[in-house]
């Protein structure tokens, strides 16, 4: 690997096909992690589990990995180079998401959703900090909506191309076609990505920082900041929804509506996709005008955002016509993404350069365990609890009581605006040469 890139020059005409090629990543890091969703039904039948086991396997045991692999390999980001531990994370991940198709017992499977739980602890605290380090603040919460983008045209053409290809040949199959690209995609960042130098507020010349240092006095110094704290608190809480909403929607259109495993990959995939970038992307575009005026807005917007998803989730869940819910869906994805990757990019505001990682895998630490863990096995013990007095339908009112949790994130967010645009200091004023 050579020395860092350090033109600032250079770092800005490169900016954009990088942004290319990690979007391409964080398409196949969200698509490999949310196939599982579409075949929940059919592993169930096959491996004779319960909710509850379908719970821990989509959902706590993978983002106990994914947390605990999360900050370490953030550190060493944080100290080294993030273009290797990005191309090493999604090797390794795509290889054991095509693994998981050999799988023939429940937790042999469980084994191999573990081994992509460690790959993808280094995608997006690595991504990130890239991202942030090749983009000026004025562009980069468009940069990250973009990057998040990426992931969730992977989470729609993976429901898709899920459901089609398990309604043809098997739940099996699904893996491996969709695992092994992946390796492709860390082999081209691997070669052609460039180390950009670390950026500071003011010192446009930091490369990285020294190797010192304990880990618990970074996360205690980041915990102490109330604007980062408030951030994580609203990020994880907010996951905890989406992640319980996200692995169980496709099963509450089978139970509840009678659709089959490639209608819901298809009519779910597209609804939640393309709503789902149009409104990340839109959310960028509109952050771009709204940050300038008020550094707030990168914590407001998440909120509003969030709330007004709220009603039309709400619609999803109880509209007895599945064309009518599947469309409010398709709203409630659009509206809750406008503050998706704004609300991300305000991490990068308030922590400092030499540990942007570091900032982003404190919070996909807590998110793996609130949000990725807890939301889907919340739902799934929920639903057990409901089934005997509502049988098929108790999957339709566990996701509806888990939807006013939303509230609670929202509140975080707010309390973050109040010494946002303190903790966010001056590096607005940062510009990057034409």
């Amino acid at each position: 690997m050579t020395a860092p890139l350090l033109d600032p020059a250079v770092i800005h005409r490169r900016r954009y096909y990088v942004l290319a090629v990690l979007s391409i990543v964080s398409f196949f890091n969200y698509m490999d992690r949310s196939v599982l969703a579409v075949l929940i039904e059919p592993i169930k039948n096959d491996l004779k589990i319960s909710d509850t086991q379908v719970g821990l396997l989509a959902g706590f045991t993978f983002a106990v990995f994914y947390a605990s692999f999360g900050i370490p390999i953030a550190r060493l980001a944080d100290r080294s180079s993030r273009v290797r531990i990005l191309s090493i994370a999604i090797t390794l991940w795509s290889l054991m998401t095509a693994v998981s198709g050999l799988a023939h017992t429940y937790w042999h499977l469980l084994l191999a959703r573990i081994g992509v739980g460690v790959g993808e602890a280094g995608c997006v605290p690595a991504s990130h900090s890239l991202i942030s380090d090749y983009f000026p603040p004025k562009e980069r919460a468009f940069a990250i909506s973009v990057f998040q983008a990426g992931g969730v045209v992977g989470v729609t053409f993976g429901l898709a191309a899920a459901g089609i290809v398990a309604q043809t040949f098997g739940w099996r199959w699904v893996f491996a076609v969709l695992g092994a690209p992946g390796i492709v995609v860390g082999l081209l960042a691997w070669l052609t990505v460039a180390e950009p130098m670390r950026r500071g507020h003011k010192d446009l010349a930091q490369t990285a920082p020294p190797a010192t240092g304990k880990l618990w006095t970074d996360v205690r110094q980041l915990l102490g900041q109330s604007s980062y704290r408030h951030i994580l608190l609203a990020v994880s809480i907010g996951n905890f929804v989406a992640n319980g909403l996200g692995q169980w929607t496709a099963s509450f259109f089978v139970r509840v509506h009678e659709l089959t495993i490639a209608q819901v990959g298809v009519w779910l995939g597209a609804s939640s996709g393309v709503g789902g970038v149009v409104g990340i992307l839109l959310g960028g575009i509109i952050s771009v005008r709204l940050v300038a005026r008020d550094r707030r807005w990168e914590v407001w917007l998440p909120a509003m955002a969030s709330g007004l998803s709220l009603p039309l989730y709400f619609i999803t869940f109880v509209h007895p016509v599945a064309a009518f819910a599947i469309g409010a869906k398709f709203l409630a994805a659009l509206v809750a993404a406008l503050g998706t990757g704004v609300g991300l990019a305000s991490i990068q505001s308030v922590v400092p350069a030499n540990m942007r990682a570091m900032g982003v895998a404190i919070i996909m630490f807590a998110s793996a365990f609130i949000g990725m863990g807890a939301g889907p096995l919340a739902v799934g013990i929920l639903s057990d609890y409901l089934a005997p007095h509502f049988g098929r339908f108790s999957l339709r009112y566990a996701l509806v009581v888990t939807l006013a949790v939303s509230l609670w994130s929202i509140l975080h967010y707010w309390l973050a605006s109040r010494r946002f645009r303190e903790h966010a200091g001056d590096d607005e004023l940062e510009t990057c040469p034409a």
